[in-house]
């Protein structure tokens, strides 16, 4: 459904941190609906969280890498077209610590992680 109606139609990479497939590859499942009136909101922190969960983006500490889902990947285009590329995308959607740790105009290089199909699940991920 993403890749065929939602992408096209919205042409904002943040409906990725929107939609999940049930997998943990993807990004956390969402205990709220979407509605028309806090959807510009909700897409960002969606978007926040995504990149500050510790499951499905990670920062190393030591080089400026950040393992994250192979979504930026397989959409790399959606990713650029925004934000000019996937590591610019992220970092304008980082955790504060992390972007202060790299400092104003930080480079960082993107690597994906393996995906993991093994369920997404709310209550899980809440413990």
């Amino acid at each position: 459904v993403v890749e065929r109606a939602l992408r096209p139609l919205f042409r904002d990479a943040r409906v990725h941190a929107a939609l999940t497939n049930g997998c943990l590859g993807s990004p956390a499942l969402r205990r709220e609906a979407f509605t028309a009136v806090e959807l510009d909101r909700q897409l960002t922190a969606a978007a926040r969280a995504w990149i500050a969960d510790p499951l499905r983006a990670r920062f190393s500490k030591q080089e400026r890498v950040v393992e994250a889902s192979v979504v930026f990947t397989a959409c790399r285009e959606d990713f650029e077209r925004e934000a000019g590329s996937v590591e610019a995308w992220i970092l304008r959607h980082a955790p504060p610590e992390e972007k202060t740790r790299l400092g104003p105009g930080g480079e960082l290089e993107y690597r994906p992680l393996a995906y993991d199909w093994r369920l997404n699940d709310v209550e899980r991920e809440s413990q």
